[in-house]
């Protein structure tokens, strides 16, 4: 029996390996985000505004100076070549997420059941996986850093620590959302390290290729990243997810890819700017719920802290304009979160009592699993759903339904499971 189960576990180990090599050999071969990036770090080299035409394929870059130069020497090489070890490292990152996620929940009475919560989270969200490995993206990269960086906090080792989560934000913002957490729980040496490497890396490159040169481009790239610009306050393109393209679409007339009608309303761009960001506002007061303690504290336990830090994974890609819908890869965190209470809900036969919050929770996961995929529902469908915004509604649903599986409801249940 032994032996049975140690060759099925190298059976699976083969099986994964196999796919991520094809995944890696397919997304170097369709090319991605990836070379975008590689034609910055050989703008870089030249000398010329990375933010400005000509760019590769008419895409824009859109991430700081500093990643743009780290890869400057990859871009001598054959650019298959460096997007084939970049979905490898995706994957390393991917792996590296779901056990640092894994270690703040209590160990599951089986091997079995743990294996069908992380399944059925990948399961969740694997759209935005393989969306981000067939794009070569970052979005993985920056998932792994952030939580990498507060696990090296909780280790106590704030200076790498620091220095990840602002290389992570030099890169590309998203993760700066994480800086008024850290203020919030009072880790004031974890947030001073994340500062002062956020201005090394801002800096650094001027070692490289002056420092006029790299002012210059730091200034470039704010133009484009400014949330004030009108391009992020009307989003009409069917790829784009999150409030600044969920709410404008419905409160005035946006121009879209489909000629359908959206908009209820026909407001002005100042009136749908204010509302945008009201509801903004509203996201961001509504961490203080996840939080429910008073400032400068510590979180009560390890599975309160994640809980709060995976709302604001939930809520970045939300907050931030043009997000694509690989970004919604930052939910891992909290699917991992809710599939861990409902698999409990589920050993402890207590689901029958929680029927409301158990088919809210079915919907949500059918609407964000593969089986919502263009390859399965059509092009045609597939495209109406983005073009009303689908994606964006069903993560909005996940927050009441965060809130309300409160760490303090898991604890009752892991006594109930624990009994058993």
């Amino acid at each position: 029996m032994a032996l049975k189960k140690i060759k099925s576990k190298y059976i699976l180990y083969f099986i994964v390996f196999a796919y991520i090599l094809f995944c890696a050999i397919q997304a170097a071969l369709y090319g991605g985000d990836f070379d975008v990036y590689l034609h910055a770090g050989v703008q870089i080299k030249n000398a010329q505004n990375i933010y400005q035409p000509p760019f590769f394929k008419s895409f824009q870059y859109y991430y700081g100076p500093i990643f743009a130069l780290i890869l400057a020497p990859l871009s001598s090489l054959p650019s298959s070549i460096s997007e084939f070890f970049w979905v490898f490292l995706i994957c390393f990152f991917l792996y590296r997420v779901v056990i640092i996620c894994s270690t703040y929940f209590p160990d599951l009475k089986t091997q079995k059941e743990k294996f069908t919560w992380i399944v059925f989270t990948l399961f969740c969200t694997y759209r935005f996986i393989i969306d981000d490995v067939n794009m070569i993206q970052v979005t993985t990269f920056l998932l792994w850093a952030t939580l990498e960086s507060f696990d090296l906090f909780e280790k106590k080792k704030l200076g790498l620590g620091g220095a990840l989560l602002a290389l992570a934000i030099t890169i590309k913002l998203l993760p700066l959302l994480f800086l008024p957490y850290l203020f919030y729980r009072g880790s004031w040496k974890a947030l001073a390290f994340t500062l002062f490497f956020i201005g090394v890396f801002l800096l650094a490159p001027g070692f490289f290729i002056g420092f006029d040169y790299n002012t210059f481009l730091l200034e470039e790239w704010w133009k484009i990243i400014n949330p004030s610009n009108k391009e992020h306050v009307l989003e009409g393109l069917l790829g784009v997810q999150s409030l600044s393209a969920f709410i404008p679409v419905y409160l005035t007339e946006v121009e879209g890819e489909l000629e359908i009608k959206q908009n209820i309303l026909n407001l002005k761009i100042d009136s749908v700017n204010f509302i945008l960001n009201s509801v903004r506002i509203i996201f961001i007061l509504i961490t203080l719920l996840f939080l429910k303690s008073k400032p400068f504290t510590a979180a009560k336990n390890k599975i309160s802290y994640f809980w709060e830090i995976s709302y604001i994974f939930l809520a970045t890609p939300l907050l931030f304009p043009h997000q694509q819908k690989y970004a919604f890869l930052y939910l891992i965190p909290i699917m991992m979160y809710l599939s861990f209470f409902f698999l409990l809900l589920w050993k402890t036969n207590t689901i029958k009592q929680h029927q409301i919050l158990s088919i809210s929770f079915a919907i949500i996961v059918v609407f964000l699993s593969p089986i919502i995929g263009r390859d399965i529902i059509g092009s045609t469908l597939f495209d109406l759903m983005q073009h009303f915004r689908l994606l964006t509604i069903i993560v909005i649903m996940l927050v009441p339904l965060s809130l309300y599986c409160h760490p303090k409801k898991l604890t009752v249940l892991l006594e109930l499971y624990n009994n058993k």
